[in-house]
C-alpha cells in the first residue's frame, strides 16, 4: 500500500512541476526541474518499496517482453516457467484483473500468445496489448 501512495504522490508533484516550469521565472524554473527529478526518482523508489514489502498494486500490471524473451512484470524479472504461478498469486486478491503486455517488435507471435495463455490461465480477466506506436504516442493517423 505504501508503494501505491508513493506512486500517487507523483501526480500532484507533476502538477506543481508543470505549473512552475510554465509560469515561473527562469531561476524558479530550476526548482521545477529539481521537482521533475524527484518525481523520476520516486518512480524507482515505489518499485523498490513494493518489492521490499512484497506489495502488489491494485492498478493494472504491465508485463514487458524484451527481444531476448526476458519477461518482467511491473519491472520485476520473472522466468517464463514461473509466470503462471506469479500471475496467479499477483492477481488472486485483486478485484480488477487487468494486465497490459508490451512486447518488442521483433518477437514472434507465438511468444506473445504464450504469455496471454499464461495470463488467462492465471485468472487475468482483461489483457491489453501496448503497441510500439502507442508507446511513441502515435495516434495511428
Amino acid at each position: 500500500m505504501l508503494a501505491t501512495w508513493i506512486t500517487l504522490a507523483r501526480l500532484p508533484l507533476l502538477g506543481a512541476c508543470l505549473a512552475i516550469l510554465y509560469l515561473g521565472s527562469p531561476p524558479v524554473r530550476l526548482v521545477g526541474v529539481a521537482l521533475l527529478f524527484v518525481g523520476l526518482l520516486l518512480d524507482t523508489v515505489d518499485g523498490l518499496v513494493a518489492r521490499a514489502r512484497s506489495e502488489t498494486s491494485l492498478m493494472g500490471s504491465v508485463l514487458d517482453i524484451a527481444a531476448d524473451r526476458t519477461i518482467s512484470v511491473n519491472k520485476q524479472v520473472i522466468a517464463m516457467t514461473a509466470l503462471p504461478d506469479f500471475l496467479r498469486t499477483t492477481f488472486e486478491a485483486r478485484k480488477e484483473r487487468t494486465m497490459f503486455i508490451i512486447g518488442d517488435g521483433s518477437l514472434r507471435y507465438a511468444d506473445i500468445i504464450a504469455v496471454i495463455d499464461a495470463a488467462k490461465g492465471a485468472g487475468v480477466d482483461k489483457v491489453g496489448i501496448v503497441t510500439e506506436g502507442m508507446r511513441k504516442g502515435d495516434s495511428g493517423n
